[in-house]
């Protein structure tokens, strides 16, 4: 005999029952689609929430297709690809060190143009890590372009080394081109550890990134990240991470796999940077990696590298159709997005967003050189035991001028920071508005030597044309420890 409590049951499973169909049947494939029915092979019904009929996309079709069997010969495992660098360094290791790897198709442009047999140009700009600094090595960059010219050989293939010690994205954004050439195939950017983890740094990678890609060959961009046990373990590249990703650049970083190493066995320091300063003995060099490290740097480059050339040649155990609710991008997009990461979205947006086009006048271009119109107490200045050059001046009270041509109106005075070298003041103006000088100061309390800019005319408005930039040292009012008289002035820079 059924108790009451067993009819209540009943009555509920009856409207439970009811209600589950009538919200299936809203939810129905309708006879008329705004797509064809194979457009997924997935189950969306899991996304949909409330009422879509309000919405643009309606109602999606759901047709449920089995994936296809994955085929073992397209594997493109790293492991399978990059058997003794894998069987040496890890795969655990070789997998943290793969920050982002991206699609790939720009990396596989060049590739498949290797194997056509025609010949690569390869770029690199960074700082004084790119340089080999400390390491007495060939630099990893260099490591992997030779690797490259054994694997694809032609007398033809370019390499061009535009690194320079103590420079930041913030020299790299006015002056990369200055260092590169618009015809490259593939380009390396080495700036984690000369720039530090600010939103300035980001949006200056992201100019840079950005006019890299609009090269008239269209380069593949690799970042490559070091990392460095002075001060603080944030980079730069924990800024210019998200860049990349946006850009569709593949990234390379070592702190991944390196730091957790260095925090179980401390004395790996040693190995895996150069450790032996000869400037300051007292003070182990923990900022430029040893031949080790660029070796891994290297070898964990190239097997991205490798990795992609298998997928050139064995494709990807499943190519979705672009014919899916996820539309896939065709191999080889060379695409640069057409609103940049820092502006607003705007569906209305119909002009493609702005891409830099600087001019540089530096102390270090190949091609621009910074020469000054005149100077009274200024004289080019080599670092000794380094290769980084400057315009010096050591006393108060001297002038050095330059002649500059203006774009769309900024101009930005490239120098010096540092608090061991005694650095001091500076002011710098153009033409004859010296009321409107601006200052700055060569000493900072970071223990890093690095470049910065400032900009010279910034809220002022300043047309197009020709001008006369002024730099005068200042007596030094203020007694830091490390401060001093002398201005190390590295490049002029308009955009």
């Amino acid at each position: 005999m059924l108790t009451r409590r067993t009819y209540r049951f009943l009555i509920l499973g009856v409207i439970a029952t009811f209600l589950l169909v009538f919200l299936q049947s809203r939810h129905s494939p309708r006879e008329t689609l705004p797509f064809p029915l194979a457009w997924t092979n997935y189950d969306l019904s899991k996304y949909l929430y409330g009422d879509l009929n309000d919405t643009n996309i309606a109602e999606y079709a759901i047709d449920i297709i089995p994936p296809p069997p994955v085929d073992e010969t397209k594997n493109c495992d790293r492991c399978l690809v990059s058997p003794e660098w894998c069987a040496d360094f890890g795969s655990r290791n070789l997998d943290l060190s793969m920050a982002h790897e991206g699609s790939g198709d720009r990396l596989r442009r060049a590739l498949a143009k290797s194997e056509r047999g025609e010949p690569i140009k390869f770029g690199i700009i960074g700082g004084s890590l790119s340089r080999g600094h400390g390491c007495h090595c060939t630099p990893f960059h260099k490591q992997v372009f030779d690797w490259w010219n054994e694997t694809y050989p032609h007398p033809d293939n370019l390499y061009i080394d535009g690194s320079v010690g103590a420079r930041g994205s913030n020299y790299f954004k006015f002056c990369h081109a200055e260092h590169l050439r618009p015809d490259l195939d593939i380009v390396l950017v080495e700036l984690s550890i000369n720039d530090r983890f600010e939103i300035n740094n980001a949006h200056n990678m992201e100019s840079i990134i950005r006019s890299m890609l609009s090269y008239h060959s269209q380069p593949a961009v690799i970042m490559t990240a070091s990392f460095s046990l002075m001060g603080g373990l944030e980079m730069g590249i924990d800024g210019h991470l998200a860049i990349a990703q946006y850009y569709d650049v593949p990234v390379i970083s070592m702190r991944n796999a390196l730091l957790p190493i260095i925090h179980k066995h401390p004395e790996m320091r040693k190995v895996y940077f150069a450790w032996d300063n000869p400037g300051r003995p007292d003070l182990p060099d923990i900022l430029h990696f040893s031949g080790l490290g660029h070796a891994a740097l290297a070898k964990t480059t190239i097997a991205l590298i490798q990795r992609q050339a298998c997928i050139l040649h064995k494709g990807r155990p499943t190519m979705p159709g672009n014919s899916t609710v996820w539309p896939a991008g065709e191999d080889f997009d060379t695409t640069v997005p057409f609103q940049r990461l820092i502006d607003n979205y705007n569906a209305d947006q119909k002009e493609m967003s702005p891409i830099d086009r600087p001019q540089c006048m530096s102390i270090d271009s190949p091609r621009q050189k910074l020469t000054p119109i005149s100077s009274e107490g200024w004289e080019p200045w080599r670092q000794p035991n380094t290769d980084k050059q400057f315009f010096r001046a050591t006393e108060p009270g001297k002038r050095i001028s330059f002649e500059v041509n203006l774009g769309s109106g900024q101009v930005a005075i490239y120098y010096l920071k540092s608090n061991t070298m005694g650095l001091g003041l500076a002011k710098c103006w153009l033409n004859d508005d010296i009321q409107h000088a601006h200052t700055l100061d060569g000493w900072w309390p970071s223990k890093m030597n690095i470049g910065e800019f400032m900009v010279i005319n910034e809220k002022r408005a300043t047309p197009p044309g020709k001008y006369i930039v002024t730099c005068e040292t200042l007596a030094q009012p203020m007694k830091d420890e490390g401060r001093g008289n002398t201005f190390l002035l590295i490049a002029v820079m308009t955009v």
